[in-house]
Order: structure tokens, then C-alpha cells, then sequence
């Protein structure tokens, strides 16, 4: 498992660091705004990537997960909500991959 922060571009740019996707992968640095997730999804197959938001909803059921699917040969930006932070693991958010092979990420604000 390796928790990464999240990538700050700038007005001169940034050379974002891609990492292969692993089990448990978490990324910190989430503050209160919204920030993106590029998912390089070179396999040849789609990679469903799932967010698991903790706590329940305002009428006490689980809060529901989120499941993007990422195509094959294809790069996928998806929105990190605050919501999907875990605050009893140091605000982290839990990246849940159905498969690794070939995929790489890059969080930005």
C-alpha cells in the first residue's frame, strides 16, 4: 500500500508523475476543494476504479460507492470529490482498482 499526495501545477507547468496502480493505493493532500484523478488505462480491457465514501447518509444507510469505468487504450479524468476523504485514516482517499495491470495515475488539484 502507498498513499501519494496530489500534484500542484503551476503557472509554469508541471511534469506530472504517473504511478502504476497497486492494491490499496491512497492519495492525501485533499483539502476542501475538488481535485482530478487521470487514470492512463493502457491494458486492453476497461479498469473499473472504485471510491468507497465512508460514514452514512443523512437517513443512516452506508453512503454509496462510486464506480468509474476507465476504457481500455484510453486516459479517464475523474473528479475527486472531499467527500470520498477518510478522516479516520488521515483524511486519505482509498483508490479500489479491479485491475492493475498497464494502468497508471496521477492526482492534480
Amino acid at each position: 500500500m502507498a498513499t501519494y499526495g496530489i500534484q500542484s501545477p503551476s503557472p509554469n507547468g508541471v511534469t506530472l508523475t504517473f504511478r502504476s496502480a497497486a492494491s490499496s493505493d491512497k492519495i492525501s493532500g485533499l483539502r476542501t476543494k475538488a481535485g482530478r484523478i487521470l487514470v492512463n488505462n493502457a491494458s486492453g480491457a476497461s479498469v473499473n476504479l472504485t471510491f468507497s465514501p465512508p460514514g452514512n447518509t443523512g437517513y443512516g444507510v452506508a453512503n454509496p460507492t462510486k464506480v468509474v469505468a476507465c476504457a481500455a487504450g484510453q486516459i479517464t479524468e475523474i473528479t475527486l470529490l472531499p467527500e470520498y476523504r477518510d478522516a479516520t485514516d488521515g483524511y486519505n482517499i482509498a483508490l479500489a482498482w479491479s485491475a492493475t495491470s498497464s494502468v497508471t495515475w496521477a492526482a492534480i488539484r
